[in-house]
């Protein structure tokens, strides 16, 4: 992923029951120079529970929130690192 938008996300429980939903990812510069995200790959997508993201320059903070604006996951990002969502309820 390179840009803001809509993305489908599945999770196949234990019981094999598989849940998809749509997340919204915003990608917005605050205080960062834009030529820093420049080759930032989050993937895959569609992903189930974990997010690799690729190409930061440097560590940088990171917030997962739903569409009402709630935070769902926040943490430090260094390029390679993984984002784990196996935690979310269903829905998220």
């Amino acid at each position: 992923m390179t840009q803001s938008g809509t993305y489908d996300v599945s999770y196949i429980a234990p019981s094999g029951c598989i849940y998809t939903d749509e997340i919204s990812i915003a990608l917005l510069p605050i205080g960062i120079n834009d030529l820093m995200l420049e080759n930032l790959r989050i993937s895959p997508n569609p992903f189930t529970d974990l997010l690799q993201v690729k190409g930061l320059e440097k560590p940088m903070a990171y917030v997962l929130a739903d569409i009402q604006g709630r935070i769902l996951i926040s943490g430090n990002l260094q390029s390679g690192d993984v984002i784990n969502t196996s935690t979310l309820k269903s829905g998220y």
